[in-house]
């Protein structure tokens, strides 16, 4: 069971490329002796891309037609007790992050059954056999929270994690660790944001999703103003 199928590899709709043309185009006109070459170039081959980290280091694409990603997502007790659901909600958070890209991704709460069946269970990769997966995305979180240090009343989402990248062998008997890299991700990135201004749940939510899109950068192409209008919190 899975959230997308049958994705092209580039996906990019004409709705989500429109305020990246916009902006190229406003910023080209703006400048003195605007190059009218290069603002006809953007407007009819859009702006440049970012190729993500993992293409660039594995020559592979997860968005590929016909594969199918599952992923696993673990925290330590010790950071559960203020996050409970932390690993829980990474993982949905950078699934939903994947299948806006067109990446296939295998079905969250099987993911979740599965841990709850094999709580002591040796290797990620024992999901891609259980499941016939072709990678397993592990997500291995060292510290998570939504606040600054030694603060209460403000808000900064920070984590640390270790991303790994099996890719399960034909049969999905096992599989090959193919790509390891690590997030440090903080949020706001330049101020904190007090607890008075913005509801704990609300919050998360901003946190998590831009955690997941800083995740999911490593594996979808995006373009180079793709952060215009994504930055309220910034």
């Amino acid at each position: 069971m899975t959230l997308q199928t049958n994705p092209p590899r580039r996906p990019r709709s004409t709705g989500s490329r429109l305020l990246p043309l916009v902006a190229v185009a406003g910023l080209l006109l703006l400048q003195s002796g605007c190059n009218l070459v290069m603002l006809v170039s953007y407007l009819i081959h859009g702006p440049p891309t970012v190729e993500p980290d993992f293409h660039k280091r594995t020559g592979l694409w997860l968005s590929e037609t016909g594969k199918t990603t599952g992923i696993i997502c673990y925290a330590p007790k010790a950071l559960k007790w203020d996050n409970e659901a932390v690993d829980s909600e990474v993982a949905r958070a950078v699934a939903i992050q994947f299948n806006r890209h067109k990446i296939r991704v295998f079905n969250p709460d099987l993911v979740d059954s599965w841990i709850d069946q094999n709580p002591n269970y040796d290797k990620v990769t024992e999901l891609g056999t259980a499941y016939k997966l072709d990678y397993v995305v592990h997500i291995d979180i060292k510290d998570y929270s939504l606040f600054a240090p030694n603060s209460s009343d403000l808000y900064q989402g920070r984590c640390d994690a270790v991303i790994n990248v099996f890719k399960m062998n034909e049969d999905k008997t096992d599989g090959e660790l193919i790509y390891t890299t690590e997030i440090r991700s903080r949020f706001p990135s330049r101020s904190e944001k007090s607890v008075y201004e913005i509801s704990h749940e609300d919050f998360r939510n901003y946190y998590l999703q831009a955690l997941s899109d800083e995740i999911g950068r490593k594996f979808y192409e995006t373009y180079t103003m793709d952060d215009i209008g994504n930055s309220a919190l910034q």
